[in-house]
């Protein structure tokens, strides 16, 4: 059983758990998540079996929303252990998100082996709460293990599809450079775009070639904004995500822990601008991380600016072999193997 998402940082790397338990052992898989996740339209999708509760977020949210939240603990609990006695998994996974706290917590008070999975280099809250109770941690980063109290720590990194591997491509004179925000997109990131690349005067530009994902909300603006520009191609949504990694040779991202681990495993020289109001700021601690191997660089968001992107392209054609190393550091960061280890320590945890 694995437990969580509400977003595709706590999704997709759970189902690339799941594919591969499946593939590999032939193991059953079943999910718990809530239906306002993106899990309820996924997961059906890829054929496993999922099942809900109902609970919601407690951070950043209003007064009647948190209300309604606290409210609804109790039920989710008692839904939990409902699940869990009538479905009888040998070993349960929680990987973040909503529905990932009650059915943990229930997992390990009624005695079935669990563990939990936390990629970011500060764990969440909730993750720091379940850690007294859960007795195997599955983490990316070393640090991030210094705020889990569980006893068995294992540091397998972020699992991911299998197309994610560096290849090697032809050298071109051009730059291209990829900007993007994640599923949701980055407004920040995709106003200060759209105002560099509106500018009339784009001699700064030549021989640089831009690939932007907005995500939904932002689309229509900045595509109509850009929609003549030469060299700027507009996208609410990159798919397959590693054709677009296997293109660029300069990425400007959030820093996601799953973003990181993509990053990784292919070896691509990233600038990260991360989310300032990220819980625990938990995408700077993920940034910096990477940072200080000197594997990428990093902008606040307070300081990214149209002048960001220019002077990053004007140092990307000063400094490409600077920029050729930083992937390479990158790769200390990949883990190719991590959905395997991670479902072979699942069978012994399991096993005992």
């Amino acid at each position: 059983m694995i437990a969580g998402g509400g977003t595709g940082g706590h999704l997709y790397p759970a189902l690339a758990i799941a594919e591969h338990a499946r593939d590999a052992i032939g193991a059953e898989v079943l999910f718990v998540g809530t239906r306002a996740g993106i899990e309820a339209r996924v997961i059906p999708e890829k054929g496993f079996s999922i099942y809900y509760i109902k609970i919601g977020s407690l951070a950043r949210e209003s007064l009647l929303r948190k209300l309604t939240s606290l409210i609804a603990i109790p039920l989710a609990l008692l839904h939990s252990v409902f699940l869990l006695l009538k479905l009888r998994p040998n070993v349960v996974l929680g990987v973040g998100g909503y529905a990932s706290g009650p059915t943990l917590l229930m997992a390990s008070f009624l005695g079935f082996p669990c563990a939990l999975w936390d990629s970011n280099a500060h764990p969440g809250k909730t993750n720091r709460i379940l850690s007294r109770f859960v007795r195997h941690a599955f983490l990316y980063f070393q640090r991030s293990g210094e705020f889990l109290s569980s006893p068995h720590k294992y540091f397998f990194g972020v699992p991911l599809r299998k197309a994610m591997k560096p290849k090697v491509r032809t050298p071109s004179p051009e730059m291209h450079l990829l900007i993007f925000g994640g599923s949701q997109g980055a407004r920040p990131l995709n106003e200060i775009a759209l105002r560099a690349f509106s500018e009339p005067d784009q001699s700064w530009n030549d021989g640089a070639r831009v690939v932007l994902q907005t995500g939904k909300l932002d689309y229509q603006k900045v595509y109509n904004g850009l929609k003549d520009h030469p060299r700027v191609k507009v996208h609410q949504f990159l798919d397959p995500m590693s054709d677009y990694y296997d293109w660029a040779d300069l990425v400007i991202c959030r820093a996601g822990a799953g973003t990181v681990g993509e990053l990784a495993m292919c070896q691509k020289p990233a600038i990260f601008v991360p989310l300032p109001t990220a819980a625990d700021d938990h995408q700077k601690k993920n940034a910096q991380e990477v940072v200080k191997v000197g594997a990428a660089e990093m902008i606040e968001q307070r300081d990214f600016s149209p002048e960001s992107i220019k002077s990053l392209i004007r140092k990307w054609k000063s400094q490409k072999e600077h920029f050729d190393e930083m992937g390479q550091r990158f790769s200390r960061f990949a883990f190719p193997q991590a959905a395997e280890d991670i479902v072979l320590k699942l069978v012994e945890i399991a096993k005992k």
